[in-house]
């Protein structure tokens, strides 16, 4: 039987013998530029043809589907274990599944037809982020920021994607983040060329054109808002697009219909026109619109998501929330922002399995009551770990239940990680929620 590395940043496999060394720079693998692994970090054992990994008491550890090992003390290893040394992170894998290497938490249940069939049963989300770790990683964005003048802006952004990522796990499987902070480089220069063509138009049109006139100076505003406020109708699936096309979850990615774009686009500008029009009581009818068009184009591998919630409950649901937020002077927030999560959950479907979420109004008060003496107290620089709070409450109270055999999920023929396009978008920062 043949064991073997799977390298998720580069692709690229490592054929593994019993007794090799893996290593920054000694071992009979060795990775250079991994500057977070130890020379020596960790050894693959085979006892008896059953794999196991063994830390060498490397500097930053080794961990397997996200949990920290122990030093010298042989760890099992199953096809499709995610191991992470340092910042590099592996997918290990055996050219034959036995009995003793069906993955922990996917059970195989009992045969029929010929099949083994998966048996319903609860999944486990959950976050567990170092603040430790995390509050370095912000130190070293902020510094890498302010000493190359803002270049380094998408490398901050995608580490800080990356970190809560990793952070964030299923049946203590993590997802990877694997956007390029080139392409959002680019994106950023292109942008700022653009910005600078767009501002010399608007100041041409206003010399030449305008030229002081007060009914043109008014067209000319009109024209100017509703072209900027269409980019940002657009920019949104694209930014959408952009998170999802370059999430990963064991090996396998997510995807985005880039089909559902125009869709989306149409709606978009439809649903912003209605809710002008009607002093805003049609928002929460395109707010739903919106979230069906961006679920039910995004899959995972194979399998697609399904929201098949009805306008009008979601609507209701958002009308009374918000009018006793208002009555409450506020104090009903929390209550309201689960009722909706609560919602979107109950109608959110995936392979036959259901989303259960746990979450409770009381719960998330005293999150949003620590999050904003943490932000007062700061002067807004806990902003960071006031969102991966906010994330972890929610994680950790969802529970997928259904059957889903993740072993008969594969990866699409063609995996689209994001177009030009897509970072652009993710470039103006929007919000995107996820759910």
């Amino acid at each position: 039987m043949g064991f073997r590395l799977k390298d998720l940043d580069s692709s690229k496999e490592v054929e593994l013998k019993s007794g090799d060394i893996l290593g920054r720079s000694e071992g009979h693998h060795q990775f250079p530029q991994a500057d977070k692994m130890s020379r020596s970090h960790c050894q693959f054992l085979l006892d008896r043809n059953i794999p196991f990994i063994l830390d060498l008491n490397s500097r930053n550890g080794t961990y397997v589907n996200s949990v920290k090992i122990e030093p010298h003390k042989k760890t099992l290893l199953n096809d499709g274990h995610i191991l992470m040394f340092g910042e590099r992170t592996f997918v290990f894998k055996t050219d034959e599944r036995t009995p003793s290497q069906i993955i922990p938490g996917v059970s195989a249940g009992h045969e029929a037809s010929g099949k083994f069939a998966t048996p319903v049963r609860t999944y486990d989300f959950s976050f567990k982020a170092s603040n430790a770790e995390f509050f370095m990683l912000l130190l070293k964005n902020v510094l890498f920021t302010l000493l190359t003048l803002g270049f380094y802006i998408p490398y901050a952004r995608i580490n800080l994607r990356r970190f809560v990522w990793k952070s964030s796990s299923l049946n203590n499987f993590p997802f990877l983040f694997k956007g390029n902070p080139s392409s959002l480089l680019k994106s950023y220069a292109i942008l700022l060329g653009l910005f600078i063509l767009l501002s010399m138009i608007n100041q041409a049109i206003t010399m030449f054109v305008v030229q002081g006139s007060i009914s043109l100076t008014f067209v000319h505003s009109i024209v100017s808002s509703a072209a900027i406020f269409m980019l940002f109708l657009w920019a949104r699936y694209g930014a959408y697009s952009y998170l999802v096309n370059n999430t990963s979850y064991r090996s396998v990615f997510f995807k985005v219909n880039k089909k559902g774009s125009k869709a989306h686009f149409k709606s978009s500008v439809y649903g912003a026109f209605l809710t002008l029009f009607t002093l805003g009581i049609f928002y929460p009818f395109m707010a739903a619109t919106l979230e069906k068009h961006r679920w039910n184009n995004t899959q995972y591998g194979n399998v697609g998501f399904k929201l098949d919630m009805e306008n009008g409950d979601y609507a209701r649901n958002w009308f009374k929330g918000f009018f006793l937020t208002l009555f409450t002077l506020g104090f009903y927030y929390p209550w309201f922002a689960v009722s909706m999560h609560h919602f979107r959950m109950r109608h959110l479907k995936m392979a036959g399995a259901k989303v259960i979420s746990k979450a409770q109004g009381g719960g998330y008060f005293w999150v949003l009551a620590k999050s904003i003496f943490l932000m007062m107290i700061t002067l807004g620089l806990a902003a960071p770990f006031v969102q991966n709070l906010n994330l972890s409450y929610f994680l950790k109270n969802l529970s997928p239940k259904g059957s889903i055999n993740f072993d008969e999920i594969v990866a699409v023929a063609k995996s689209d990680k994001g177009t030009f396009s897509d970072s652009v978008a993710d470039v103006l920062d929007l919000e995107v929620d996820l759910g």
